[in-house]
């Protein structure tokens, strides 16, 4: 298989070597997208936040469209807070 990717073993030895050797880490791009979820009032809310708005919004939709159709996945919330864009996706339990 010549156009496989190296398994991440391949890439943990990689990055311990480079650390050996006083290298840094790669940084974070601009564009990162972090995700965090919690419950509120029992329900599953998922916020994606980061500086391009298209990347979070895209982030958020894909999210959405894993979660099951009988649990109501909507985005709920699109906004701007200091620097970065905000978008919140909510669903509902099951009973």
């Amino acid at each position: 298989m010549p156009n496989a990717l190296p398994p991440a073993a391949a890439y943990q030895r990689a990055f311990e070597a480079q650390q050996r050797v006083g290298g840094h880490a790669m940084p974070v791009p601009a564009t990162a997208v972090r995700e965090t979820s919690r419950t509120m009032y029992g329900n599953p809310h998922f916020e994606f936040r980061g500086p391009d708005e298209d990347a979070v919004y895209a982030a958020a939709l894909d999210r959405k469209n894993l979660i099951d159709p009988y649990r109501s996945p909507a985005v709920v919330g699109r906004y701007r807070d200091g620097v970065d864009y905000v978008v919140v996706v909510r669903a509902f339990n099951l009973d």
